[in-house]
């Protein structure tokens, strides 16, 4: 019991180990964020209001405010028993890209890889925002990147809903921007046959 008021009094230390961006002790790899960074945020000790301290964190160094964003176990396991038709979606999410359609075009003329896109789908996506997790990744397509994880993860964020043209498209932006010689680029192949059967194509 003591142990379960210590964790909820002190929520960042489990989520802080499983953070996407968590880095080392030290600042070779960028700005150090892990447990010790975060826990000298409290200097009182008093870290009851951890989410929005780490949220602020995140949406300053990613963007993308995570923590007060996470569900805590119980809303998870509620959710888990929900059944979700995310194909009744299809059209929210297309006319949402329809609507965002100026801002990737112009964001994919802007400096960058498209690795910063990437990492912000990712995390966006983390946290159930699927649409503007899209957004992201298409800037980051639109750029190029050549990461076979981002048109693994876009393809899959698709397929999601079942929108398996939109996946197709996906694929074959990553079967272009992948070079054959990289061994992913034969599982991307495998990946749009995958899709194909299931859009019966």
């Amino acid at each position: 019991d003591l142990g379960k008021e210590e964790l909820q009094q002190n929520g960042y230390v489990p989520y802080m180990h499983k953070h996407p961006h968590k880095t080392t002790e030290d600042a070779r790899f960028g700005e150090v964020l892990n447990v010790w960074s975060i826990n000298k945020l409290f200097p009182d000790g008093d870290a009851s209001d951890w989410r929005k301290v780490v949220g602020r964190v995140e949406k300053k160094l990613f963007g993308v405010d995570m923590a007060t964003s996470v569900p805590d176990d119980n809303t998870q396991k509620s959710q888990a028993k929900e059944k979700r038709d995310y194909t009744l979606e299809q059209n929210t999410i297309r006319a949402y890209l329809a609507n965002q359609k100026d801002y990737i075009n112009k964001s994919i003329r802007t400096s960058g890889d498209g690795y910063a896109e990437e990492s912000k789908g990712l995390d966006l996506m983390r946290i159930g925002k699927d649409k503007e997790a899209l957004v992201q990744f298409y800037i980051a397509i639109g750029k190029k990147f050549d990461a076979p994880a981002l048109y693994r993860e876009a393809s899959g964020l698709l397929e999601k809903y079942e929108m398996f043209d939109e996946a197709l498209y996906v694929i074959d932006k990553g079967l272009k921007a992948i070079p054959a010689s990289n061994r992913h680029h034969d599982e991307l192949l495998k990946r749009k046959n995958q899709i194909q059967k299931k859009n019966g194509k």
